[in-house]
């Protein structure tokens, strides 16, 4: 209308209302579809909805409410779906469950959803076949009760007979006693029931003739028809292989014609027929199901020969069981199942063939181990050929190996600078190659170093150990500052010094790892006897208290294995002495004359009375000799080592301490008490201190 005045501001009046009428139009169409959407809860209403806010979908939330309304069409349509599935599962065996469940796979919002086209058909058969099953039932019920019911009646009917039957023989009998009727009649009726072959019933009424006319010779031909239908009979079962059946037919005839020899023909057909069983087994190759059919037998025709048979189909089998496991690699199973042959055919060969597989295979797998460098394993499996082949060879081979592995490890070490390292791992090759000559080498070059660094003492201790390599003399006499080092060295080891070699616990806790203090006694040249200068431990001389002597005592093994290993490491023992210790009567003291038993070779030892005589100064009754009083650390109170009153030279509490010499008697054993003197104690005391003695090498580079 507007638009037809034809003016501008027309012309815009009509845009606008055609603008409120969009407007109007988008709103009608959004409430519309809102409303439906509260109202409606079936897929298709929703997905209807959808499409109503997707006409409008630039007004307001239109296109969420279009997007809530697909989503919600999705979840009934699955919610539907989830429903009728779990129907299925619970709907069982019964017709009616399966009828709704076909209602609820029907509704047409399911349609071409998922599989629902396979779940209906599945659902319509599952509902026949329940139906079908049902209506079965319910025939065969109805059927129960109509033969239940005729068979009331039927009864009732019987009943009913039977009352009039009695009647009538009660009549009869009435009339046949009050008439007689003449024995004739009764006769030819037994002659009928013995015609048609009813002997018992014919014998009876035979019987009851009394012995009219010929009535007892028919009743003896009954008899022989009734044992001839017996005997027929057990012909017929006989002949149809019921040979059990027909021997209990046979026996209850009593010997009649040739039953007897029917009962041997049956049992020997029942043998011949489990005979022919066990030779299908045997066949079958169930040798042990055939040899039990066959012992059953009891020696029936050749069965005993077939048992032997099947012996040996049995061990036959076993053995190509294990030529098998032989051919398959298996050879120790192979021995297992040869043995159990126990010498059939060649097992014993095929055993000693298995082994020779074994040691060959293994002989392969440690030349394996050997090429691949592994000596040490390729060793172990050498070994354990017990000399197979050429495996002692090549043990020899690898230990070659192995020592120039080791020899080149020792050369690398040497090379890369650590010689202490290469040193251990030349001398590990107990003089394999140039080993020998690469130890002084490899000293010399670690006493150069040493030199050049200004470690002249170190320098001296190494070069004094291979006094006459190269220029090792001439450099100790030359050079002034290992001249310088050479003359400290042998003052420090001088008689009356104190040095320190090794570690020790000395704190009563025993966690420590100190250095052990030793007072310098004697020296003869480049050897020195060192003396501990405290009580570094405390144990019995012997653990048991009897005759005893040094070579056997306890003490003399706790020294040169436990105190030995524990205070010093491998290298530093290799700086100690082997000492031969003199036990003659000359150690002892005089004054006892017992015996000290035979001289030993140690290590590690104790002190002779005669020795702490030259070195300390001990006599017997001497008890203001300072100078051999000890005293025991922390650790060895804390072991139980005595102390006392008497102080030592430094003051402190003083304890006694085992001699190796023995005592007055061979089971008492020499001690310095804490006041110096000499005396003895029980060998088995525990309260003793221990001063160890050794001899060291002061040409070793330890020192």
């Amino acid at each position: 209308m507007f638009e037809a005045i034809g003016d501008e501001e027309a012309k815009e009046r009509a845009k606008q209302c055609r603008r409120k009428a969009v407007k109007a139009r988008q709103k009608a169409i959004d409430m519309d579809a809102v409303n439906m959407k509260k109202s409606e809860s079936r897929p298709s209403e929703q997905e209807k909805e959808t499409r109503k806010f997707l006409k409008v979908r630039d007004y307001r939330d239109a296109e969420m409410q279009a997007q809530d309304c697909a989503d919600e069409a999705v979840d009934i349509r699955s919610s539907l779906y989830d429903t009728a599935v779990s129907a299925m599962n619970m709907a069982g065996d019964e017709s009616s469950k399966w009828d709704t469940v076909k209602q609820m796979l029907e509704d047409a919002e399911l349609d071409g959803y998922r599989d629902i086209a396979e779940l209906r058909i599945k659902a319509s058969k599952r509902y026949e076949e329940c139906a079908a099953l049902e209506r079965e039932a319910k025939m065969q019920a109805e059927e129960r009760h109509r033969r239940e019911a005729e068979a009331a009646v039927a009864k009732q009917k019987r009943k009913f007979i039977l009352s009039c039957l009695g009647v009538v023989l009660v009549i009869a009998s009435v009339l046949v006693v009050s008439l007689v009727i003449i024995p004739e009649k009764n006769y030819r009726e037994a002659i009928e029931l013995q015609e048609a072959g009813l002997y018992e019933e014919a014998i009876t009424a035979f019987e009851a003739l009394n012995g009219y006319s010929d009535s007892e010779a028919q009743i003896e031909a009954c008899r022989n028809g009734i044992k001839e239908h017996d005997y027929q009979a057990a012909i017929s079962l006989q002949q149809a292989g019921l040979y059990e059946e027909a021997i209990t037919a046979f026996e209850a005839l009593n010997g009649y014609s040739d039953s007897a020899a029917q009962i041997e023909a049956c049992l020997t057909s029942i043998k011949e027929r489990d005979y022919q069983a066990a030779v299908s087994l045997q066949k079958a190759g169930k040798y042990e199901e055939a040899i039990t059919a066959f012992e059953a037998l009891n020696g029936y025709s050749d069965s005993a020969a077939q048992i032997e048979a099947c012996l040996t189909g049995i061990k036959e089998h076993d053995y190509q069981a294990a030529v098998s496991l032989q051919e398959a690699g298996k050879f120790e199973e192979a021995i297992t199942a040869f043995e159990a042959l126990k010498g059939y055919s060649d097992s014993a060969a095929q055993i000693e063939a298995c082994l020779t597989s074994i040691k060959e295979r293994d002989y392969q797998a440690a030349v394996s181990l050997q090429e691949a460098e592994k000596y040490e394993e390729a060793i172990t499996a050498f070994e354990a050929l017990n000399g197979y082949s050429d495996s002692a060879a090549q043990i020899e081979a690898c230990l070659t190996s192995i020592k120039e592995r080791d020899y080149q490890t020792a050369i690398s070490l040497q090379e890369a600078g650590k010689y202490e390292e290469a040193i251990t791992a030349f001398e590990a090759l107990n003089g394999y190659s140039d080993s020998a000559v690469q130890i002084n080498e490899t000293k010399y070059l670690k006493a150069t170093i040493l030199t050049e660094k200004g470690d002249y003492a170190g320098a001296v201790s190494v070069f004094s150990s291979i006094k006459g390599y190269k220029d090792v003399d001439i450099l100790l006499e030359s050079d002034k500052n290992l001249s310088a080092a050479t003359a400290a060295r042998d003052a420090q080891y001088s008689v009356g010094n104190y040095v320190t070699f090794g570690h020790y616990p000395q704190t009563s806790e025993g966690v420590d790892s100190t250095l052990i203090e030793w007072l310098v006694v004697d020296r003869d040249g480049q050897k020195v006897l060192l003396l501990s200068r405290f009580g570094l431990d405390a144990q019995p001389y012997n653990k048991e208290y009897t005759s005893i002597t040094w070579e056997e005592c306890t003490l003399r093994t706790w020294l040169n294995e436990t105190f030995l290993n524990k205070a010093f490491t491998p290298r530093e023992q290799t700086g100690i002495l082997m000492t031969n210790v003199d036990n003659s009567s000359g150690q002892g003291y005089n004054g006892w004359k017992t015996s000290g038993g035979n001289n030993t070779q140690d290590k590690v030892f104790l002190l002779s009375y005669s020795e702490s005589n030259k070195y300390l100064g001990v006599r017997y009754n001497d008890t203001n000799n300072t100078k051999s009083r000890v005293e025991p650390t922390a650790y060895a109170i804390n072991q139980k080592a005595n102390i006392y009153s008497n102080k030592t030279a430094d003051g402190k509490a003083a304890g006694w301490w085992w001699l190796r010499s023995p005592g007055r008697s061979p089971s008492f054993v020499a001690v310095v008490r804490s006041d110096g003197a000499i005396y003895y104690n029980n060998a088995d005391n525990n309260c003793g201190s221990v001063r160890p003695a050794l001899w060291i090498n002061l040409e070793s580079d330890i020192f």
